[in-house]
């Protein structure tokens, strides 16, 4: 029945958000972020891997590339200490946003939401 039907997609939808939430707290516990990464993260990477989870499934290669986004996201937001963390970081700066970009892309946000994190 439809009824059923929606119920198991709220279900499914409620499972994908408590995942990414606890995959979120995981990654990011014991970091200090800056406010705006920090908002971002959790209101819109957060978007965009539940939606890779209920769409591709937590195996597929999509999820596991935007996974290791927010990684090279919370990696690079840390304090670096060596000129090769620094290099490291200029080089995936490039690569980074346009992963995020592409992210985003995904989940199709308003132009205006999306600018705000171009900056």
């Amino acid at each position: 029945s439809r009824v059923r039907q929606t119920e198991a997609g709220k279900a499914r939808t409620l499972a994908a958000k408590q995942a990414v939430q606890q995959l979120i707290n995981q990654k990011a516990s014991g970091m200090r972020l800056p406010a705006a990464a920090g908002r971002f993260i959790s209101e819109t990477w957060s978007r965009v891997l539940i939606f890779a989870c209920l769409k591709h499934g937590a195996q597929s290669t999509v999820w596991q590339g935007l996974v290791r986004t927010l990684d090279e996201l919370l990696w690079s937001l840390q304090p670096l200490q060596t000129p090769a963390e620094i290099e490291r970081r200029d080089a995936l700066q490039e690569d980074l946003l346009k992963e995020l970009a592409e992210g985003i892309d995904l989940i199709q946000l308003a132009p205006a939401e999306a600018t705000q994190w171009q900056q």
